[in-house]
């Protein structure tokens, strides 16, 4: 039977297993001894044999009604039981001689999905697999029972698929990670084993196609170290606007001779790694990475385009921002690395610049180009990346960690607040001839930029606080 939407439940009960067993521990002993008090006292006498046996088989009926209910209760916790183009459908698991009982949360309701874990009283591990809708309406479903009937890895392509705009706080599966690294790097390969010249040396020009006509291009935005950037246009009637047509294409050239490299021990290019980190993150503070592709021997990532503008342009357009603005966006800023630095482990971007965060129209920030971000590993030395000025003491020496990335946002500030770019190795101090701020500020900035990574902010949910006590 279908459920009318306003009937949901916001929340789920405990495992009743321990409630079954501890019940079963006190009742049949209490059961026996009280059947041999009816056996062994004079006084009661009055029961005979035939009424000993009635009440064994009472024990019996009353600890498999216990057993039975523990079961129903059990199995009544809520499971997802479907996927369709519809949305999940989220129910509990009945048989044939109860009624059953389920839910549909359609696709385009499903605001953010997360996973949370804790210890019990007895010291298990218990982990929750949460489904908030924009209905005000939480699904919290246990993990064992919300992967009963589909697997972990159906759901969440399911997610990414079908609820793009849904923020996704969890881990992918390690075969999930395993899938994509093996599409990207199967992706290189291939196009190492075609013919070993490219038909195109020239940068792309306006109006030129790729992918069989799928994406065209309108007008080169940029160009690095790693590649160029392109502003295009995707060509599909399934954009619901002209807006999601509009689409950056990341171009990164790719070796030509697959006889040079070891297959075994291959490292596939820096696009490889990028696209793996962009296609975990869904986070409105983040780019979102639309589709990847190569052609031509070389690799391409399909970004979304982020209308606002660079930092960076606003403040050398503008000038120096006051200090409520810097506050907000800073804010902002932190809200985002705190979702890159929540997976386990820790996302490190690497390359946080007033060039690399966008101010959308609505005052928000979204943080592109992750060509250097990487997963943190507190042992393995790192070639220095990044821009000078932005980069932590440090990461000069080969070492990083996620108040790297606070550091970077502390010279982001500084630039914010003065209009200029922090010396490498430099710590950046507020002057008060630079600009006129609180001494609040000044010690935020200066504690976010320490040289020493001790004496920085430990992460940045703590810069967070501090900043938003000076609203």
């Amino acid at each position: 039977m279908q459920k009318d939407r306003n009937e949901v439940l916001t929340c789920v009960p405990e495992d009743y297993s321990k409630l079954g067993k501890n019940s079963l521990i006190v009742l049949i002993p209490a059961l026996y001894i009280y059947s041999i008090l009816l056996i062994n006292h004079s006084y009661l006498a009055i029961f005979n044999k035939h009424q000993t046996i009635a009440w064994a088989i009472l024990a019996i009926f009353i600890s498999g009604t216990i057993l039975f209910i523990n079961y129903r209760r059990h199995h009544r916790l809520l499971n997802i039981l479907a996927i369709t183009e519809r949305g999940l459908t989220i129910g509990r698991m009945e048989d044939s001689a109860f009624e059953s009982v389920d839910y549909v949360i359609n696709w385009k309701e499903i605001k953010s999905v997360e996973e949370r874990g804790k210890l019990d009283s007895s010291g298990h591990f218990k982990q929750w697999f949460i489904i908030n809708s924009s209905l005000n309406v939480s699904f919290k479903l246990t993990s064992a029972n919300a992967f009963r009937w589909l697997s972990r890895e159906e759901i969440i392509e399911s997610l990414i698929k079908f609820a793009p705009e849904a923020e996704l706080n969890l881990a992918l599966p390690d075969d999930m990670e395993t899938s994509h690294m093996l599409r990207y790097t199967n992706l290189w390969l291939e196009s190492l084993d075609t013919a070993d010249k490219r038909k195109r040396t020239a940068i792309l020009d306006g109006g030129d196609n790729l992918a069989d006509n799928l994406y065209t291009v309108t007008r080169q935005l940029g160009a690095g170290g790693q590649g160029r950037a392109y502003l295009a246009k995707r060509n599909t009637e399934k954009a619901d606007s002209d807006a999601e047509q509009i689409v950056v294409l990341k171009e990164y050239i790719l070796p030509t001779q697959l006889d040079c490299i070891d297959q075994n021990t291959v490292e596939p290019p820096i696009h490889k790694s990028e696209a793996e980190i962009l296609a975990r993150l869904k986070h409105p503070g983040v780019v979102k990475l639309l589709d990847c592709f190569e052609e031509d021997h070389r690799g391409y990532l399909v970004l979304e385009f982020v209308e606002g503008t660079p930092i960076h342009d606003l403040v050398s357009r503008q000038g120096p921002l006051n200090e409520a603005e810097v506050r907000e966006i800073a804010i902002s800023i932190c809200q985002v690395m705190t979702y890159l630095h929540s997976f386990s482990p820790a996302i490190i971007h690497g390359d946080l610049t007033p060039e690399n965060l966008i101010l959308r129209k609505d005052g928000r920030v979204c943080l592109i180009d992750f060509t250097i971000a990487h997963y943190y590993a507190k042992e393995r030395k790192l070639k220095v990346c990044g821009k000078d000025g932005y980069v932590a003491p440090e990461q000069y020496a080969g070492y990083d960690s996620p108040q790297s990335d606070i550091y970077s946002i502390g010279c982001t500030l500084f630039f914010m607040l003065t209009a200029l770019d922090c010396e490498s190795l430099t710590q950046p101090l507020l002057q008060s001839e630079q600009v006129n701020v609180s001494a609040a500020m000044k010690a935020i900035l200066a504690k976010a930029t320490a040289k020493a990574v001790a004496e920085r902010y430990s992460d940045c949910v703590a810069l967070q606080t501090d900043l938003a006590r000076l609203r």
